[in-house]
């Protein structure tokens, strides 16, 4: 999902790749990136780069979210986009 044409950058907060291990009983085990960017086009680059293949990427714990959580925060743009990669 694209959201570029009425996507508004925000200056106040970082932009990142969290990567979904597995949904189990609801929550989302997920990895978060160690990188964080003032815009999301960094992400991107990464992800055409090929970048979040590599181990090193990742924070080494696992964070956990209820998947209603992570729905919700999508539908509020909180979330800029999806995708499988």
């Amino acid at each position: 999902m694209e959201r570029q044409s009425a996507f508004i950058v925000d200056p106040e907060y970082k932009y990142g790749l969290l990567r979904i291990k597995q949904i189990s009983s609801g929550q989302a085990e997920f990895k978060v990136s160690e990188n964080a960017y003032n815009k999301p086009f960094g992400v991107q680059k990464n992800i055409r780069e090929n970048r979040p293949s590599l181990g090193s990427y990742y924070d080494a714990g696992s964070l956990y979210m209820d998947v209603n959580k992570l729905k919700s925060m999508n539908g509020d743009a909180a979330i800029y986009s999806i995708e499988r990669i």
